[in-house]
This record gives structure tokens, sequence and C-alpha cells, in this order.
């Protein structure tokens, strides 16, 4: 029988992660991602049983990666090995860094905040996290469309400036013709620059 690993974070740290990734242009799209993974582990958590799963707290896990890894560990019955905190010595990934966790309240505008929870709020409280306080804000269609326009030209840009305009052209023009061997060459050639930003 499959067993099930929730890995859950703050939604707001996301929203601002996948902006600097360059998968979303601003906060109020950046949490898109976070909401449909965060629905659909609702809708599969209704149909498995509750030995068949473990919730973790990101946070924990960045502040206390021995107990927390333990916890995983005893859950899938394997014992838990110092070792698997070496990978920093062989990668080039980091050890989690406690720093790194709600840098939210330090980044994040007052407005960005409110953009988040609008949209989030509800499920954000769901997962334990207590949202800042701030007075909620109704989103009008036409902000939506504003930050839907915002987040196209962000992540153009992004890729523009990451890939050239060459290869974002000619990405662009071979998904639109649908040309798939010519897809495939040129995601090859995107993920190898783009693991060399991430290194």
């Amino acid at each position: 029988m499959p067993r099930f690993i929730h890995l859950i974070r703050d939604g707001r740290d996301v929203a601002r992660s996948c902006i600097g990734m360059g998968w979303s242009g601003n906060v109020w799209t950046g949490v898109e991602r976070w909401l449909e993974a965060e629905c659909l582990w609702n809708q599969l958590k209704n149909t498995i049983t509750p030995d068949r799963y473990i919730e973790i707290i990101y946070e924990d896990l960045i502040t206390n990666p021995v107990e927390i890894l333990t916890k995983i560990c005893h859950f899938l019955g394997l014992e838990y090995d110092q070792s698997m905190l070496n990978y920093a010595q062989h990668t080039t990934y980091d050890l989690p860094d406690p720093k790194l966790i709600n840098q939210w309240r330090k980044k994040m505008s007052e407005d960005e905040v409110q953009l988040v929870e609008s949209r989030i709020g509800h499920l954000l409280k769901d997962r334990g996290y207590e949202l800042s306080g701030l007075p909620h804000r109704e989103v009008t269609s036409s902000r939506q469309k504003q930050l839907r326009l915002q987040d196209w030209l962000f992540r153009t840009q992004f890729r523009v400036k990451r890939f050239g305009l060459g290869l974002f052209l000619a990405d662009y023009v071979s998904r639109k013709l649908r040309i798939k061997p010519l897809q495939k060459s040129l995601q090859l050639k995107m993920n190898e620059i783009t693991t060399r930003y991430i290194k």
C-alpha cells in the first residue's frame, strides 16, 4: 500500500518563492501552486486511512531536521541515519537555514500579505498558520485582471533575461505550432541554463 508524506509550508512564503523562481509575477498568482496542491491533498486525504499518511510542517523540518526526519523514517518503517544530513558535502544544496522561514513577514508589503490572505486565509488557518491580523481585503475583478497582466509581463521579462530573446521566441513559436521535437530540444537547453542559475 502506498504511503504519503504531506509537506505543508506557509503559503505566503511559497508565493514569494514562486516569484523568485520566475514561475509567477506577483504573490496573487504565486500562491496558485500552493492552493492547487492543498486542495488536491484535501481530496486525497478523504480517500486514504490515517495510517497511510503523515503531515509534516516545513518550518518544523527546517528548525528540527533530526527530530522530523526521525518521525518520517519511523512512519516509513526505516531507521534514521545521521548521514541523511550529509548531502551538503556532496551536492550544491545547503543545509536547512531557519533564517529563511517566515520571510514573508519581512519581505512582503501589507498589500501583498492582504492579497495572499484574501485568497488562502481559510486554508492557512486550517493548516495551523496564524493570519497577519491585517484587515481582510476583497480583490475586485478589475484588480485580478491587472494582477494577471502583471504576472504575464514579469514572467515574460524573467524568461527573456534568463534564456535570451532568441531562445525565448523559439520556445514560444514551437509551443504555439506544437513542434514536439523542437520543444524537447529547446526544453533541454533551457533546463541546462536553469541548472547553472540554481548552482
